[in-house]
């Protein structure tokens, strides 16, 4: 059963992002064939209107043929071209996944919760009807966990909760290099080439601040996004708080955006 555009659907639905999803599946199933055998629209897209400064990805769920033939590493490399090469036809905000349709069963079955969301939330574009009868025995509470899946699940949970601490103090020391890029770009029109961020961090002193073309907070800054990336890489800091790090971002893009009022006012030095 193919997506049907003037079909009535939910109103929930975000319909700029299920067209383009749906047309992307059309495209795909003609170079695919009886390969393809379902893709479904799921993800935040399906959840509501569009309400983010910056546009969400698109997410499709493509399920793949393997119960007559087997699928070698060519048929795989051909798929992953094929792919690439119909999604960029549509837009770049696709976000592809591919599961056999034998995974795909063994996942819902199991009551894997990406799964159960998935059936939950998701729209059939192009189906063969595998998709759909998965979604009545969900309606129907036919679908239970696993208790290995439910394990699998507990015991993810506290390493996710590391992850998710980890991630902020990469991401904070993603704002320390922002800034030294920045300054090293700065630096380079000056013809200045600092060769550690420590020379950096006195040359933007001895050349910008000593000769007042930016206030020495923007020095404060560099230097206290340096030592602190320095602490973070020491093991000194284990824990950086949303509020911290919002705190940092604010004067990280203080200094990046000083940095970009005056770089019109500097000519290109050798």
């Amino acid at each position: 059963m193919a997506y049907d555009p003037h079909r009535t659907q939910p109103r929930h639905y975000d319909i700029s992002d299920r067209d383009l999803a749906a047309q992307f599946s059309a495209l795909l199933k003609t170079e695919l064939k009886e390969l393809l055998l379902e893709v479904i629209f799921f993800g935040s897209s399906t959840k509501g209107p569009e309400t983010e400064i910056f546009p969400h990805d698109i997410d499709v769920l493509i399920i793949i043929d393997d119960r007559i033939r087997s699928i070698t590493s060519e048929a795989i490399e051909a798929y992953r071209v094929i792919t690439k090469s119909c999604a960029e036809r549509i837009t770049n905000r696709l976000h592809i996944n591919t599961l056999r349709l034998s995974n795909f069963i063994e996942y819902v079955l199991n009551g894997d919760p990406i799964a159960t969301n998935i059936l939950r939330d998701g729209i059939p574009l192009i189906a063969q009807g595998t998709i759909e009868a998965l979604q009545q025995l969900q309606h129907r509470g036919e679908i239970k966990p696993s208790e290995e899946v439910i394990w699998t699940y507990f015991n993810k949970a506290p390493q996710t909760l590391i992850n998710s601490r980890i991630l902020i103090l990469q991401a904070t020391i993603d704002l320390y290099w922002a800034i030294i890029e920045m300054s090293h770009a700065i630096l380079q029109k000056m013809g200045e080439t600092p060769h550690t961020p420590e020379q950096a961090i006195h040359l933007i002193n001895e050349k910008l601040v000593r000769h007042n073309r930016i206030e020495s907070r923007a020095a404060t800054i560099l230097r206290e996004l340096y030592d602190t990336e320095k602490k973070i890489s020491a093991r000194e800091i284990k824990t950086i708080t949303g509020t911290q790090y919002q705190a940092l971002h604010h004067r990280a893009k203080h200094y990046i955006d000083t940095l970009n009022t005056i770089s019109a006012e500097i000519r290109f030095t050798r």
